[in-house]
């Protein structure tokens, strides 16, 4: 983003989703990890992020977020603990909300830099997926 004297506005609203299967074995850069978005040239605003498994789930699966400015190296910013559950084609699979973002107009949202990465890691494999989505405000200086 060049330098200047305008103001920056948030222009779209985007969501992002991926379906994440192998387990990332360390807690830091993007090694087995898997991009879920990249903040256009202004940066964005992350508002809202989740996780749901896509099948049953026999143990508790820890989910990690990240952010890269270069899709090498990474940093730890968020994880939660998606419990154990068995779901069938009549039950409903509750969603894990990452509690420190919130669409709240007052809560708190993670900013992500220009062209900044978010990425996501699974603690343990999970074969039929855990899918990880959220929302996004992207800025903009156009006027």
């Amino acid at each position: 983003m060049a330098y200047s004297h305008d103001p920056v506005f948030t222009q779209k609203i985007k969501s992002f989703q991926k379906t994440l299967t192998g387990a990332k074995a360390t807690l830091s850069g993007t090694t087995n990890a898997t991009l879920l978005y990249t903040a256009p040239a202004e940066g964005a605003w992350v508002t809202r992020l989740w996780a749901r498994p896509l099948g049953t789930l026999s143990a508790a699966t820890r989910v990690d977020i990240y952010i890269s400015p270069d899709g090498s190296a990474a940093t730890l910013v968020d994880t939660e603990l998606v419990p154990t559950g068995t779901y069938s084609a009549t039950t409903d699979i509750p969603e894990t909300v990452f509690d420190k973002w919130t669409s709240d107009p007052d809560g708190d949202k993670l900013y992500l830099g220009p062209n900044e990465q978010l990425w996501a890691g699974l603690s343990a494999a999970f074969a039929t997926g855990m899918v990880v989505a959220g929302n996004v405000e992207e800025l903009t200086d156009a006027v």
